[in-house]
């Protein structure tokens, strides 16, 4: 969707991107629920992502990536700071 910034901050967008088409094939499904071939998909990126998450533990011996939430939160501090 592509949004145009006009007067300011407001954001206009066609109304031709607001609606989406609906596949006649998948018009009697119900919203959230997979066909088969999208569940299957699902599981092979799934899988894909536990695998990759397994090769960097590994490579790692074992040991997880630290939390990156206290390297952001100092970050923000330092920032603040400097603004001030």
């Amino acid at each position: 969707m592509v949004a145009y910034r006009r007067r300011g901050r407001r954001l206009w967008v066609k109304r031709c991107e607001l609606a989406e088409p609906v596949d006649a094939a998948n018009a009697d499904r119900p919203e959230g629920e997979l066909t088969a071939a999208e569940a299957a998909q699902w599981l092979a990126a799934f899988d894909q992502s536990a695998q990759r998450h397994a090769e960097q533990l590994a490579k790692r011996h074992g040991i997880p990536f630290p939390d990156s939430a206290l390297d952001i939160a100092a970050a923000r501090a330092e920032r603040s700071a400097v603004r001030q």
